[in-house]
């Protein structure tokens, strides 16, 4: 006689209403984390290296999102992945945070998993997809409150076109402008003055110094010298983010994100 195949889903659940009672309603495991940590590198748009406070660095993923991968053959694909980790970054990189957990509090490959605000009231899982820089990953389970606002994000940027999700090509900017476009997508044009690096980044200056780009090697490219950037007009597109006070672009080497012409 065949033995009778029993469901695992009253036993799942089972566990799961164990560890909330046992954990007083807080996802069991999370009680020991912090709640505070340092983003000290960003991996890509959805994995970061974090410190906290006992000095300890662990890897972090955010809940619930999952942005393009660096690694992907496609062009188009290491673009995107490339600008979600400049997103990231620039939200993120040297910023103490506030994490948040759910039931799960780690991945198979031992990361924190976390829901990551940066400032009071802001969720950047939610951020980075409401500006289309990443999409919303329903394959575990998480809290259903964030699930729909993720989903009410990613419907926003589909809706209005953001990142990911654009029909047309990002605006172009004109040089004088690019501080009050910081933290956007744009298209920028300007004449190199000044071009130097060594293997990588090529960092190339506008004349009157109003922007700088650093230029990284995409897969399968080689950089050119910088002086075959020096006096020529560069068009670049990428996220404008800030040093200091210094507007400045990240771009891979490759014609989606920069193009030397000669005019």
């Amino acid at each position: 006689m065949k033995k009778p195949k029993f469901s695992r889903t009253p036993f799942a659940a089972l566990c799961i209403f164990t560890a909330v009672v046992l954990s007083g309603g807080h996802p069991l495991g999370a009680a020991s984390l912090p709640t505070v940590a340092t983003i000290t590198r960003v991996v890509d748009g959805d994995s970061f290296v974090a410190r906290f406070a006992d000095g300890q660095s662990r890897g972090l993923r955010l809940i619930g999102i999952n942005a393009p991968e660096m690694t992907d053959e496609r062009e188009d694909v290491r673009t995107w992945a490339f600008l979600a980790k400049r997103f990231a970054a620039f939200h993120l990189q040297g910023r103490r945070v506030q994490l948040e957990y759910d039931w799960n509090v780690e991945d198979k490959y031992g990361r924190v998993l976390a829901y990551v605000r940066p400032r009071e009231g802001e969720l950047f899982n939610e951020q980075i997809i409401r500006r289309g820089f990443a999409y919303i990953f329903l394959l575990y389970p998480f809290r259903k409150d964030y699930q729909e606002s993720f989903r009410a994000a990613q419907r926003e940027a589909v809706r209005q076109g953001r990142g990911l999700w654009a029909k047309n090509p990002p605006p172009e900017v004109d040089l004088a402008e690019v501080r009050n476009q910081v933290g956007d997508l744009v298209t920028i044009r300007f004449r190199c003055a000044k071009a130097r690096g060594g293997k990588q980044p090529v960092l190339l200056s506008s004349q009157e110094g109003q922007l700088q780009v650093l230029v990284w090697k995409d897969a399968g490219t080689v950089l050119p010298p910088p002086g075959q950037f020096k006096n020529k007009m560069i068009i670049v597109t990428g996220l404008l983010e800030t040093e200091g006070n210094q507007p400045r672009m990240h771009v891979l080497f490759q014609p989606r994100m920069i193009r030397v012409t000669n005019n």
